[in-house]
């Protein structure tokens, strides 16, 4: 990513032994570059209104996730690392220096259903590993319209 940029972006593997396709913020690993809270760096789950809503960062030093206000100040007394993030959940990223971070667990397999809250603005990606167009998705028989 850029320096500077606010990048969208998905959970797109469940964890490798996962039975229940979960996807926890230990599965996203921090490169070499300085990604790190003193930057203001973060990962932001999206409320249903389509902004941001609970933040995290990483540690250098502990080598790990933390809870954070939205100023990148970390709580120390608030590990984050096997915090959940459900399938397909769109999450933000911020890095001041451009950083990488590498999202990394089992691919996916079979169908898998899409539930959007009625009233909430659901941020949702392609989770495969296989690229998809709007033909290939299935409307269920709730009210989509």
């Amino acid at each position: 990513m850029d320096a500077g940029e606010t990048i969208y972006r998905v959970a797109t593997f469940e964890g490798v032994s996962a039975t229940d396709a979960t996807f926890t913020l230990s599965q996203i690993s921090v490169g070499e570059e300085d990604f790190a809270w003193w930057n203001g760096d973060y990962v932001a789950t999206v409320n249903a209104y389509g902004g941001q809503d609970q933040y995290y960062t990483w540690d250098p030093d502990a080598k790990g996730w933390f809870e954070c206000a939205d100023n990148c100040v970390i709580d120390s007394e608030k590990p984050a690392d096997n915090v959940v993030l459900p399938i397909n959940q769109g999450i933000i990223v911020f890095s001041a220096n451009g950083a990488s971070l590498t999202f990394s667990g089992a691919v996916l397999a079979g169908d898998t259903a899409l539930y959007g809250n009625a009233g909430d603005v659901t941020y949702t990606g392609n989770f495969t590993p296989a690229t998809l167009t709007l033909g290939d998705l299935v409307v269920g028989a709730e009210d989509f319209a």
